[in-house]
């Protein structure tokens, strides 16, 4: 039984991030993907300086506080196909994309002739070994007497 994912990527809403995006952006850090820097305090984490009191501009940065971590539905498609494997390919944008591969089957005649082959091997040669020790036996009785 193999598993077939399907991933939609969303980006967070601003001011957001991590898994489900369910994490805030930590002050001083704002925005999208937590990509701006605050100068001010209190700091909003979507939308940065609060204009209530004494506002100091802000400036963006390219410095990423906190890596944007994207929504991911997961729709799980069981079959019985036992053939399918999947690849997942990273891409540098952040965005993964999974894609299935054959896999062969694997063909396990020649593992049971070798299996079978080798059993019987072994029984000839514990034979050959008994038949050996009883020919030895019966010489010996005969040159003795």
């Amino acid at each position: 039984m193999s598993l077939s994912y399907l991933l939609i990527i969303v980006d967070c809403p601003v001011g957001y991030f991590g898994v489900n995006c369910s994490d805030k952006c930590t002050p001083p850090s704002y925005g999208v993907h937590c990509s701006q820097v605050c100068e001010c305090s209190p700091c909003d984490h979507a939308f940065g300086c609060i204009l209530n009191t004494e506002s100091q501009e802000t400036e963006p940065t390219t410095a990423v506080k906190h890596k944007s971590s994207l929504k991911l539905h997961i729709v799980k498609d069981i079959t019985n196909q036992k053939t399918q494997d999947e690849t997942t390919t990273y891409i540098p944008n952040g965005r993964m994309e999974v894609t299935p591969t054959q896999i062969p089957k694997k063909d396990i005649t020649p593992v049971i002739i070798i299996f079978i082959g080798s059993f019987i091997c072994l029984v000839l040669v514990f034979e050959l070994r008994r038949e050996i020790k009883l020919y030895m036996e019966v010489i010996s009785e005969t040159s003795c007497a």
